[in-house]
């Protein structure tokens, strides 16, 4: 946003989605295994070296942030008259 001209700055998380309904066995072999990689040494220097801050959240917990994020960045997009 700042270079767009605004004082804002955020923080641009990504995660990693599946279909609805998928088996609870196998999100927990994803999670656990994303999860582990997140405290690898090398993962580590490659986020240090592009600034990314770690946001590390449960299945549940991101899917709560992404949802809350949603409506709430929406909203301001429409008050700054940002939207198309």
């Amino acid at each position: 946003m700042k270079e767009s001209g605004l004082d804002i700055v955020s923080i641009a998380p990504y995660g990693l989605a599946g279909p609805k309904g998928m088996d609870p066995a196998v999100v927990k072999v994803l999670h656990d295994a994303f999860r582990k990689a997140l405290e690898d040494p090398a993962y580590k220097a490659v986020a240090d070296q592009y600034d990314q801050e770690g946001f590390y959240r449960t299945s549940d917990d991101f899917t709560r942030w992404a949802a809350d994020s949603w409506v709430k960045e929406g909203r301001l997009i429409k008050e700054l008259g940002l939207g198309k």
